[in-house]
């Protein structure tokens, strides 16, 4: 009680000693090294009390304290399984709603959502006036949020945002209003939610999606003036967080249906140079060798489009495929050209791309005479013709 803790340690050290030390040496002996943030000590001495104490007075005493120990180690889950076994042995046990709390928390820890919902709603029912009755309120909502469960969520941190409105956790709710609008793909609630917050210049791990969010509602809804200058915003201030490579490839679409092509360039390149695993890595090189292709920059284009055509399995593939025709074609290799519409087709009959290849073959080989292949070409395109008809 005077805080020397040193002292009281070896003291209790030398009592639990003892053979006949009783459970209350080991209950403080354990106090006295959480006290000193020992926390794995505490949870050795209490974990060995529990186990030799089990029908002691001290059992719900021992059972809560190794529980919070294990807290203080971030083991939710041997927490868990602790504050479990208490409410069990001692129902009626006097700190219960604390018990029903920091349990709600492990399982959520855990992610054991519906259990830790279910200990959300009995703290609540019983404890409705606690002092920490926000924390489990949104903690309830949280459950929801993470069972993807967006329309309760919404509901429940709307609740929490009208009853709590100085609790430490509204910017977090109101962050996680627009996340559940956003899986809803209500594109407007997105805004009207996040866009304020944004603005307010919030700060954390929670709000680390906050502009793309904002950004992506823009895109959703056709908006790419206001799209593409929060997409840059985002991946300027966190380079490094999950779809800053999206917000690139999708800032660089934006940047095209405005008709500003330098824009897009730019993206694309900058997705190509700091992004090398991202999966719209190909997309982007199909898109950047389509622009090089469209300002006569051939060289440019096949040798950004090549990059792709080398991945032989990806969905891009005949795409790129077909524009690598068009750079040849553009460059006079006429010859080249009209073989690979052809190796287009042949390739990949079903792609919705195939028949104009085969168009396009059929008419090359006749502006060079070569009726002979011109007249298989355009036959091969008929037969599909006459195919898709009949199916």
């Amino acid at each position: 009680e005077l805080s020397q803790y040193k002292v009281a340690e070896k003291v209790f050290a030398d009592l639990a000693a003892e053979s006949k030390a009783g459970a209350k040496v080991f209950l403080w002996q354990g106090r006295v090294l959480q006290r000193q943030k020992k926390y794995s000590d505490a949870v050795k001495v209490l974990d060995g009390a529990v186990k030799k104490f089990s029908n002691d007075p001290e059992i719900s005493n021992l059972l809560f304290d190794l529980a919070n120990n294990n807290l203080g180690l971030d083991k939710f889950d041997a927490a868990g399984k602790a504050f479990d076994d208490l409410r069990k042995a001692k129902p009626d046990f006097a700190q219960m709603g604390d018990l029903l709390r920091l349990n709600a928390l492990c399982k959520h820890r855990t992610k054991n959502y519906g259990a830790s919902l279910k200990l959300c709603d009995d703290f609540l029912n019983d404890h409705k006036d606690h002092q920490l009755a926000g924390d489990v309120t949104f903690l309830e909502a949280e459950n929801q949020f993470f069972l993807n469960q967006e329309a309760k969520a919404i509901d429940l941190y709307g609740s929490f945002l009208e009853k709590h409105k100085t609790h430490t956790q509204v910017n977090a709710a109101k962050m996680r209003i627009g996340q559940s609008h956003y899986k809803l793909k209500k594109w407007t609630e997105v805004l009207t939610t996040l866009e304020p917050l944004m603005k307010s210049g919030v700060k954390g791990p929670v709000f680390d999606q906050l502009e793309f969010l904002v950004a992506d509602a823009h895109y959703q809804l056709g908006d790419w003036a206001k799209a593409v200058p929060v997409y840059l915003q985002f991946i300027e201030a966190k380079p490094k967080s999950t779809n800053a490579d999206t917000a690139l490839i999708k800032a660089g679409l934006a940047s095209e249906e405005l008709k500003k092509k330098g824009d897009a360039i730019a993206a694309y390149k900058k997705l190509e140079s700091s992004y090398a695993d991202s999966i719209h890595l190909p997309h982007a090189r199909l898109q950047l060798g389509v622009l090089y292709y469209n300002g006569k920059k051939y060289a440019d284009a096949r040798a950004v489009l090549q990059k792709v055509a080398a991945l032989k399995e990806h969905k891009l593939r005949p795409n790129v495929e077909y524009y690598l025709a068009w750079v040849a074609l553009g460059e006079k290799e006429f010859a080249v050209a009209a073989q690979q519409f052809g190796v287009v087709a042949d390739n990949f009959p079903q792609h919705e791309l195939a028949g104009d290849c085969r168009l396009q073959q059929g008419a090359m080989l006749l502006d060079a005479e070569n009726f002979t292949d011109a007249q298989k070409a355009l036959e091969i395109l008929h037969k599909s013709f006459e195919l898709a008809y009949v199916d």
